[in-house]
């Protein structure tokens, strides 16, 4: 059963996941010298999205 999702912040959860999940995937087909940088994006990422998310609510 799914159910609606009533909240803007499940939403920004849910690309948060997918996109930590799909660059995880993606993590294993990249150099070594790229590796580390996109190890750093992908930890940056989901906060700078919920920051953003916070900054529109304000």
């Amino acid at each position: 059963m799914v159910t609606k999702v009533s909240n803007p912040l499940t939403v920004v959860a849910i690309f948060a996941t997918l996109a930590e999940g799909f660059a995880t995937i993606s993590l294993i087909n990249l150099s070594p010298e790229v590796q580390a940088t996109f190890i750093y994006f992908v930890m940056a990422f989901p906060i700078l999205i919920v920051g953003v998310f916070f900054a529109i609510l304000n």
